[in-house]
């Protein structure tokens, strides 16, 4: 694999050098002034970090790869390819030995950078039957490496605590209402701030995982958190193209930096981090460039050029001399700092010596199975931790510690890390080779189960086995903990089982170092139906039945349904309802006497389960007659609806919601108010123009309205001025003959007022809807319109010609998952109110209060005054 991507850097680099980016500049693979380096990752470079001695630099890419750089050498040094999906983020252990790395395939893989060879763990970051789903966008360690953070999700959002020695999590930080952006440890690792996509921080005790604080001043999604070296700052980034820095203590906002609009780019920033000694605060912008704020005197002091892409990940050197940042430009950048005037202030920035006492000979014999390793470490400050492979020494005199280290056949790479309390790293790395063992390992045979997979019901499973052969047993390890062994080499354990599958090791080691390994695959089957618990109505007689007095029409069925492997599915009566947090809710209707309801939950396994209730509606003691009721309106004309919906795209990101919400409009239209509905999913620029086509072509009776609906991508061509729909098809702007698939809002606006169908209302749920207008501009004095509209009005607003439009924002950006959408949904709902008639002022009235973007609405063409776009509830037809 490594020698696959080595080749595809090759002839990446010999693409770039014949290539230009979007914009039209050549793009050169030259290194920019300021720059030590350009590294080739090969694909979207997401992040970047330094190991904690600087030697190693980590970057993770759109490719699902992890490369290891030598910085002094700029040479690859090991590629990781375990992942399937892009990884997100990367981090190292305090002591360097791991690597974290944070994907979307919802998993965080630790692997040892030393020593090689041992096994990767995997970390399931989403557990549905615990209700944690989503992918992992961010990972960190705690400053004394003890504990990780992985935050992420999806609908439900939350960040996860997992102990490093164990390999399990350990608690579940949830609040946050969107997708989890980016999780940091506070230096002393007390708190830990977490940032997501409902624009907020939220601060976490650590130690007694609770909520501390929540940060809210951000207008937009937080992308970044980081805390400065001292602790007492935090610094966040965010689309809204603002930094702020926050006290710590108390939650205040102590100042917004408003990063400089150029090139008609928003250029927020995508990561920031602090360099070592806390003077500068380092932006990772999207407008190609890395900006370096001084936190003193808070200005910009530099801008870094020369990446060709979006900046989307920085880190500083521990030294605080180099920056690598990481771009959309398939490369990352390590830059000079002393080229831009920048000469970090650390007090200390020399690392620890470190000097090897003992061993003297770097080869042994048997029967040695463990030498004692001493080394002596000097630093001109104080030394806060050493390790020797990992593992924390004694200190026998002064600078002196002390490790008995285990020894196996062959080649042992011993490494020693030494900090100071200004967290400098030294190492020092040596090679001790141990001849003429027992190269024979032991044997595991396992007795229960007899076969390695096995299915079970329980939660509970004992595992019996023994170890025969090797050159004396050592230990024998199950699912990572250490069980007594017997004199004859028997063993026992016994594990605790997660619904599904299960996968266990069994290891042992002789005296020799030698090992063995078997797994085990462990299923445990649910066969128990979820458990249903129901809240109300509440009032129980002794035979169960449950009486309702006043004499409602109907009564809120509510309750709680749990499940350990996850409810799949609750139904009242045969309806299925909603369940959010465990707790759902359904009006049922009620007949006089007793009704039966039965509320039937099922499992994701399957196994279902049902209670029941009966309610009684005693008759009412005297009927009264029903008041008169007025004759509702109807419509005189037929109602048309074409709708055009685009998820999928050849050459923009594809997007989540615009068909699901154009079928949400095309049952309320049909359902509602009878409208025969025409829905084109996913049309190429062709298609929508051929369907604007047949409707302009279409006969109309005087009385006949058409709406026109269309969600998706749109642009503004700042040059022509003019607003534009993508279609499936529709190519960049920057494209060779790419106009010819593009739809503007002039030949919309054109085609629509052409057409025959006198009453036209157009909606648009898109990016720059609003230049529909080319005054960008809401109306000026609002026309009343009557609260009850009679047949009479619903005939003489068909005498008028219209056409109207109404958009999710102006010239703006607007959100995929879409307020507008909500509130539109929501007026069709509403049935037209007590009259039954939905007219565009009542529309209207849904729509205010929505902000960010906020929507638009004018008229144009050959609109009459007084005219109006009537949505009148159909009563053949019930809504469901």
């Amino acid at each position: 694999m490594k020698c696959k991507i080595l080749l595809f850097n090759v002839i990446f680099l010999m693409y770039l050098v014949n290539s230009t980016v979007s914009d039209g500049q050549s793009f050169s693979i030259s290194v920019p002034d300021g720059a030590i380096a350009r590294f080739p990752q090969g694909a979207t470079v997401y992040t970047v970090i330094f190991s904690p001695d600087g030697k190693l630099l980590a970057s993770g890419d759109d490719d699902n790869t992890v490369i290891l750089w030598d910085v002094a050498n700029q040479t690859e040094q090991e590629i990781f390819t375990e992942h399937t999906k892009p990884v997100y983020s990367v981090a190292f252990s305090p002591d360097g030995t791991l690597l974290a790395s944070a994907s979307i395939d919802r998993y965080v893989i630790l692997r040892h950078v030393f020593p090689k060879g041992r096994r990767v763990t995997r970390l399931r970051h989403d557990r549905p039957e615990l209700g944690r789903d989503g992918w992992v966008e961010s990972v960190a360690f705690s400053p004394d490496g003890k504990l990780l953070a992985s935050g992420g999700g999806d609908q439900e959002d939350f960040v996860v605590l997992w102990d490093i020695h164990q390999k399990r999590d350990i608690g579940t930080f949830s609040g946050h209402e969107r997708l989890v952006e980016s999780v940091s440890f506070s230096p002393n690792g007390r708190l830990l701030a977490s940032a997501a996509r409902d624009n907020t921080i939220k601060l976490w005790d650590v130690s007694g995982q609770r909520l501390r604080k929540i940060l809210s001043g951000h207008s937009s999604v937080v992308h970044a958190v980081t805390f400065s070296p001292d602790g007492e700052t935090l610094a966040s980034s965010s689309r809204d193209n603002t930094i702020k820095l926050w006290k710590v203590s108390s939650g205040e906002n102590l100042i917004t930096h408003k990063i400089k609009i150029e090139n008609s780019l928003d250029p927020y920033a995508e990561a920031i981090t602090f360099s070592p000694d806390g003077k500068l605060l380092a932006f990772a912008c999207v407008d190609y460039t890395v900006r370096l704020w001084n936190v003193s005197d808070r200005s910009e002091t530099a801008t870094l050029t020369g990446h060709h892409g979006g900046v989307t990940s920085v880190a500083f050197s521990p030294d605080g001399r180099t920056l690598a940042s990481g771009s959309r430009d398939r490369t990352v950048l390590l830059w000079d700092l002393s080229y831009f005037r920048f000469q970090p202030q650390l007090q200390d920035i020399i690392p620890p010596e470190i000097v090897i006492h003992s061993p003297m000979k770097r080869t042994v014999q048997s029967p040695l199975r463990e030498i004692p390793v001493e080394v002596n470490v000097t630093d001109d400050s104080r030394i806060a931790d050493v390790r020797i492979n990992g593992r924390e020494p004694s200190v026998s005199e002064r600078d002196v510690f002390g490790k008995t280290v285990p020894l196996n056949q062959g080649k042992n790479e011993i490494r020693i890390t030494a900090t100071d309390i200004h967290g400098n790293m030294g190492t020092h790395l040596f090679t001790i080779v141990r001849d003429d063992l027992d190269p024979i390992p032991p044997k595991i045979v396992i007795h229960s189960p007899t076969s390695r997979t096995a299915s079970v019901t329980t939660e509970q499973f004992s595992i019996e086995g023994s170890v025969i052969g090797g050159s004396g047993i050592v230990d024998v390890w199950v699912d990572n903990v250490k069980v007594e062994v017997s004199e004859v080499g028997e063993f026992a354990a016994t594990i605790l089982l997660n619904f599904g599958e299960n996968e266990f090791y069994v290891i042992a080691t002789d005296t020799d170092g030698n090992i063995d390994r078997n797994v085990l695959n462990i299923y445990r089957e649910d066969t128990e139906g979820p458990k249903i618990q129901i809240i109300s109505p509440a009032h129980t007689t002794s035979r169960g039945l449950r009486r309702i007095n006043p004499l409602p029409e109907s009564v809120p069925v509510s309750g709680i349904v749990t499940d350990p492997s996850g409810v799949a599915e609750v139904r009242v009566n045969g309806e299925e309802v909603e369940v959010k947090e465990d707790k759902f809710e359904r009006t049922v209707p009620l007949e006089y006497g007793n009704n039966l309801i039965r509320v039937t939950a099922t499992d994701i396994p399957g196994n279902s389960t049902f209670e029941e209730l009966t309610i009684f509606r005693p008759q009412p003691p005297v009927p009264l007659p029903d008041p008169p009721v007025p004759y509702p309106p109807v419509p005189i004309g037929m109602n048309y609806a074409l709708l055009f919906a685009v998820n999928t795209y050849d050459h923009w990101d594809n997007l989540r919601f615009p068909l699901v919400d154009a079928i949400k409009v095309k049952q309320d239209l049909e359902n509602i108010y009878g409208f025969q509905v025409e829905l084109i999913d996913n049309p190429t620029a062709e298609e929508v123009i051929d369907g604007l086509n047949r409707y302009a072509q279409k006969e109309y009776d005087p009385e006949d309205q058409l709406l026109i609906f269309f969600a998706g991508h749109g642009y503004f061509d700042e040059g022509f001025k003019i607003g534009h729909l993508v279609a499936r098809d529709t190519q960049r702007p920057n494209n060779s003959g790419s106009l010819l698939s593009h739809l503007s809002h002039s030949y919309l606006r054109d085609i629509i007022d052409r057409m025959s169908c006198e009453h036209v209302f157009l909606v648009m749920d898109t990016c720059y809807s609003g230049t529909f207008d080319e005054r960008l501009a809401m109306r000026g004095e609002e026309e009343d319109v009557s609260l009850d509209f009679t047949q009479a009005d619903v005939t003489r607003v068909s005498t008028y010609t219209t056409r109207w439009y109404l958009t999710s924002g102006a010239k703006e950006q607007v959100p995929d998952d879409s307020l507008f959408i909500r509130a539109f949904l929501k007026a069709l709902r509403s049935e037209g109110g007590r009259d039954n008639v939905l007219t565009i002022e009542e529309i209207l009235t849904y729509l205010e209060g929505i902000r960010d973007p906020t929507p638009c609405f004018d008229e144009f063409g050959r609109n009459d005054p007084g005219s109006d776009f009537l949505f009148i509830r159909e009563f053949e037809k019930k809504y469901e």
